[in-house]
């Protein structure tokens, strides 16, 4: 398939399209179908195995050369000599300690809530009666 063609064919099935037109290129392709079935000498292609193709050149065959191989030349090995790297040192560094100095929190006093006594009044219970 053509590039173009391609693009063209993606562009036209991203395009939104009504229920009524999907509805219509569904019945269309299921239509098609049947009618393919039906008719099934019309549809496919006859070929005769006698005449030769005219849509297509005749296959021909290549042949390659045979492969050759070729060697490459030793490498030449290189030593490098391990070289020693002396250790360095570092000198101590010294923090000198910090001193934070103590922060005081003056006292606080809550003043003492009094609550009003409650004084529930007597309920008198109605003396009940059994039968």
């Amino acid at each position: 398939m053509k590039p173009k063609t391609f693009d063209a064919f993606t562009k036209a099935l991203a395009t939104p399209a009504s229920r009524r037109h999907a509805l219509k290129r569904v019945l269309g392709v299921v239509g098609g179908g049947s009618l393919a079935g039906l008719f099934p000498q019309q549809v496919l292609a006859h070929s005769k195995k006698d005449e030769p193709s005219t849509t297509h050149p005749p296959k021909t065959t290549t042949t390659h050369p045979p492969k050759t191989t070729t060697t490459c030349p030793p490498t030449t090995t290189t030593t490098v000599a391990p070289t020693t790297v002396p250790p360095t040192t570092v000198p101590p560094t010294t923090v000198p300690p910090t001193t934070v100095p103590p922060t005081t929190v003056p006292p606080t006093t809550v003043p003492p809530t009094t609550v009003p006594p409650t004084t529930v009044p007597p309920t008198t219970v109605p003396p009940t009666t059994s039968q």
